[in-house]
């Protein structure tokens, strides 16, 4: 037969290469990444310019690690420099991570001493400029790029994608569950699916937005919309459509079906086979013969990591008998697995420049180091410089606080060696040891934030609860953040210990080179903990090796001088004797006390029977105390009893007076439960009996005026919930744990996090009267009060006695929201109301103008106004992302809402989203309450007293005006 079978199969891979070649023509005409450099200023080499840029290209990838989009700016004037990542949203925070990584790299080398300059990668974008561009639409130099490989018969398309783009456009800009992200695919008729995609900026406006797609959209239309596919690329937005699925992680190449695909498919079901069995059997006679010499290299292995372990385990002086030999072989296997289950190796740790130095440069260095050296036994933290021009160095150690000084220069003088072997002849370096870090640089980096390269290290052992240990280990190192950095008795450097089961206890270091600003300090730690996020969070332990920070933390004492395995010693068992006599006498103690308590009470409710037997009516009513204030208090009559006749249970305040020598202090005889005591020193005329009598004189004070209840006030959505374990519930835990940490250091907060659907903004305003710990105490209170008063609720807001909290899904940040407003009031009246709302509304008007309008006040103010008969008190506050305008807005609202309930009342605070109006007739934002309220006092014998009380506590509410 003339086929030749042999020579088909050499095809057929030949013809599978062309065919995929020919599939990577049919892509845009070059790879990423694409570059725009402007031509418009140069900055010059090591110029301060250059400094900045470099310092903000680092920065912008420290956080894509956990943003994927961001804004930043460094430097002052001239000098000046503004940048602007975003990173696709379909994509992982890791990859967002990687990506401005490179185009940070890219960015520099495509467009080397540009002040202006943008580079896109495959999966994001990067922007710098000397000009402020942040919320600003910018087409100007848009970029298409198509697919060489058209459709067929496009015409009959044209319409169907130019409103399907439109519409994916306006989505994308004026939906806001989509932050301005969009995608969708359309089903053409007689050809694939097609899949599309728009994103903008979240700086700019809907309208920006929705100008720069549908510029975007017309670009496309110009150039290739006959195209299979196609992208712009613009500064401000992206667009982009394929006729394959690109943002769920499909390929062109992998759309492509037909005989291509068959071919491979029998091509490799043949191959694959026959490839595995023989790597089997080659693995299978290799590992018989490796069987030996690998047991005898893992025996030989163990027993060197269990002498390291232990030192001197094998010593002679150590040698057990027969029988213990068993237990302590088992012993010391836990300390050495526990020894594998610290980080991937031990210090030293390097990052070296691989820049080589000159001969001088390395006689600075070794001068440099033999100082650093010296001064490392008196000091725990410095820094200095040697040379001059372009062998100039400078270097900076830093020991952790927590060793002694000799620990120290032992550190100091053993990282200076390790530097010199690790990094020979680099001209920039670090190394970090175990507790401490050296690091030297032919450019000044003192006073610089430098997160680049951090290197964080984990414990190979994870945690068997990872969610619930993420939880307190963030809400952890956020309260020592905020110490470390803000904090200035601190010294940057602060240690915390955490319960995080019955058993485990969490203890965290962080710790800042003090040349950095509280700002960089705060930017530095906040950056180490997304680089444990990123790879560790769930780890039993963790650090973090930084150029200008550090961060640990572990499940036992490692800086209070401990090892891992020496926690937790075994606790000696207890006798069993012992314990039983402890339950028993517990048992006894506790039934004696319920009897005691349970006797007190009989025999309580037994005399109180027999009292009220006893009682008598009264024939005269309070009315009879003669003053004219009274006049609006009435008490039915009251049962007499059998001392207190009508002759002597109530009395003028004249008869009074004079008994008790107008209230002397003389006569005072103490604090009763009522109030003050006094002695009644003269007979009483009128009365039988000639005795002395005790006068009880009790403030009730006004507590049955109050609104109708205390707080925590509360407002739930209840239109649309999240469930339990979902992103969602974890992204509220994650930002209530961040809010808590953030109130010891600022009285009015908003933040945000989540990704699209399941993103979550917050706030929280403390009254500004409030000092830092009370609002820290307040937020506290407030987070744990929310999540259960609105449970599963996506939008709340609650309002404690100082402060308030509210979160929702949607954006409210710099929105005006004067809905759902709560006023609360006291019950009791003023006498004169027409005159008091004059005295209010003057007094509001003034408070509301200057709270609005006055820049120093901060919106925030209070005021006082006094009249011949009281002093009002009164206080406007509003949240700092307003507008002026919009607190005028809102603190009028209030007002208003005052005015259709109960301007007349005696006190008022309305609770808003957005504001906060309060006043009262006593100085509550000077720390004083209303039980301060003087000389609202109801006199009676106190023999009478608890019946009297009694009844008006039961029967009736009480108003009760100011004795003089």
């Amino acid at each position: 037969m003339g086929h030749n079978f042999i020579s088909d199969a050499k095809t057929i891979p030949l013809l599978l290469l062309y065919f995929s070649v020919f599939k990577l023509l049919n892509l845009a005409y070059a790879d990423p990444p694409y570059k725009f450099c402007s031509n418009t200023s140069l900055y010059a080499a090591n110029s301060p310019f250059e400094n900045n840029l470099q310092t903000l290209m680092s920065y912008l990838a420290s956080n894509a690690s956990v943003s994927k989009q961001y804004h930043a700016y460094a430097g002052n004037d001239s000098d000046i420099i503004y940048a602007q990542y975003m990173c696709y949203n379909y994509i992982t925070n890791v990859n967002c991570s990687s990506c401005i990584d490179a185009a940070s790299q890219h960015i520099m080398q495509l467009c080397p001493n540009k002040t202006d300059a943008t580079v896109w990668e495959e999966l994001c974008q990067l922007r710098f400029s000397n000009k402020k561009f942040i919320g600003e639409l910018d087409f100007s130099g848009n970029i298409p790029l198509s697919n060489r490989k058209v459709i067929e018969n496009s015409s009959q398309y044209v319409s169907v994608l130019n409103e399907y783009f439109s519409n994916l456009s306006k989505k994308a800009a004026f939906d806001p569950t989509q932050n301005m992200y969009a995608t969708g695919k359309l089903a053409l008729p007689d050809l694939d699916t097609l899949y599309a995609l728009g994103k903008c900026t979240t700086d700019l406006s809907s309208h920006d937005c929705n100008t720069c797609l549908q510029v975007a959209i017309q670009n496309i239309s110009s150039c290739c919309f006959i195209s299979r596919g196609a992208r712009l690329l613009s500064r401000s937005c992206y667009f982009r459509y394929e006729l394959y699925a690109f943002y769920e992680g499909s390929s062109e190449l992998e759309i492509q079906r037909g005989r291509t695909w068959t071919i491979l498919k029998i091509v490799l079901g043949t191959c694959i086979p026959i490839a595995v069995l023989t790597a089997s059997c080659i693995i299978y006679f290799r590992r018989i013969r490796r069987k030996k010499t690998d047991e005898e290299k893992n025996h030989l292995s163990f027993f060197q990591e269990l002498r390291k372990s232990r030192g001197s385990t094998f010593a002679e002086g150590n040698k057990l008998s027969s029988e213990d030999s068993w237990t302590t072989w088992r012993q010391s296997l836990a300390i050495s697995l526990n020894l594998l289950d610290h980080a991937h190796a031990d210090p030293p740790y390097r990052a070296c420049s691989n820049i080589s130095a000159s001969s001088q440069f390395q006689n600075n260095l070794q001068n440099l180091t033999s100082s650093l050296r010296s001064n490392a036994s008196v000091s725990k933290l410095y820094n200095t410089s040697s040379g001059n021009d372009l062998d100039r160095i400078y270097a900076q150690y830093m020991c952790l606080n927590y060793v002694t000084h000799d620990e120290c220069s032992t550190c100091i003088k053993r990282a200076s060696e390790d530097i010199m072997q690790l990094c020979p002849e680099d001209k920039e370096a670090i190394v970090w040891e175990e507790i401490c870090q050296l690091r030297y640089s032919n450019q000044s980096f003192l006073g610089h934030l430098d997160v680049s390269g951090n290197d964080p290290l984990d414990n190979k052992k994870d945690f068997e609860n990872p969610e619930q240990f993420r939880l307190v280990v963030n809400e952890t190192l956020n309260d020592l953040t905020t110490q470390v950095a803000f904090n200035a008795s601190t010294n940057m450097y602060a240690t915390r210990k955490a319960a995080f089961t019955n058993t485990d206890t969490l203890y965290a270091l962080m710790q800042c080179s003090t040349d950095l600003s509280p700002g960089d300090c705060n930017t530095c730690l906040r950056v180490a903990m997304a680089n444990i996020s990123s790879c560790c969070s769930a780890s039993r332990g963790g650090r973090v090796l930084s150029r200008s920070c550090y961060l640990r933390y572990e499940l036992y004492a490692w800086y209070e001088g401990a090892n891992e395995t020496s926690q937790s010693p075994p606790v000696p068992a207890k006798s069993n004797h012992r314990k039983i006599w402890i339950i028993i006498i517990l048992t006894v103690a506790a039934a004696l006390l319920v009897v005691g308590i349970l006797g007190s009470l009989i025999y309580c409710h037994a005399m109180r029977n027999e009292r009220e037997k006893q009682n008598t009516r009264i024939d005269r009513t309070c009315g009879g105390i003669g003053h004219p204030n009274h006049d609006d208090y009435h008490l039915p009559n009251l049962p007499r009893d059998g001392v207190n006749d009508g002759e002597s249970a109530f009395m003028d305040l004249e008869t009074i007076n004079a008994a008790t020598g107008n209230f002397s202090e003389s006569n005072l005889l103490g604090q009763g439960g009522f109030g003050p005591v006094y002695k009644m020193g003269k007979k009483i005329s009128g009365s039988s009996k000639s005795f002395q009598l005790l006068l009880l004189c009790f403030s009730l004070s006004n507590f049955l005026d109050l609104a109708d209840a205390d707080p925590p006030y509360k407002s739930c959505s209840n239109n649309s919930s999240y469930s339990d374990n979902s992103p969602f519930k974890n992204n509220l835990e994650i930002i209530m744990s961040y809010l808590r940490s953030n109130a010891s250091v600022s009285k009015i907060y908003n933040t945000s996090t989540g990704n699209d659907l399941d993103r979550i903004y917050a706030h929280y305003m403390c009254l500004n009267y409030a000092t830092h710990d009370e609002c820290s105490t307040c937020i506290k209170v407030a987070s744990q009060t929310i999540t259960r008063l609105c449970p599963g609720d996506k939008e709340a807001v609650v309002w404690e006695e100082p402060c308030q909290l509210r979160y929702s899904s949607q954006n409210f940040s710099a929105h005006l929201d004067v809905s759902r407003n709560i006023p609360q009031y006291k019950k009791k009246d003023v006498k004169n109301p027409a005159q008091f709302r004059l005295v209010v509304n003057e007094t509001l008007d003034n408070l509301i103008e200057q709270a609005s309008f006055n820049a120093s006040a901060n919106m925030y103010s209070t005021r006082q106004v006094t009249t011949d008969t009281y002093t009002l008190y009164a206080l406007a506050q509003c949240s700092t992302d307003l507008s002026p305008y919009d607190c005028n807005k809102c603190l009028q609202v209030s007002r208003a809402n005052i005015s259709s309930c109960c301007d007349a009342s005696s006190g008022v605070r309305v609770l808003s989203r957005s504001c906060y109006l309060w006043y009262e007739f006593y100085s509550f934002y000077e720390g004083e309450t209303n039980s301060a309220e003087k000389g609202k006092c109801f006199c009676m014998l106190s023999i009478s007293a608890p019946k009297v009380a009694d009844v008006f506590l039961k029967h009736y509410k009480l108003t009760m005006t100011s004795l003089p």
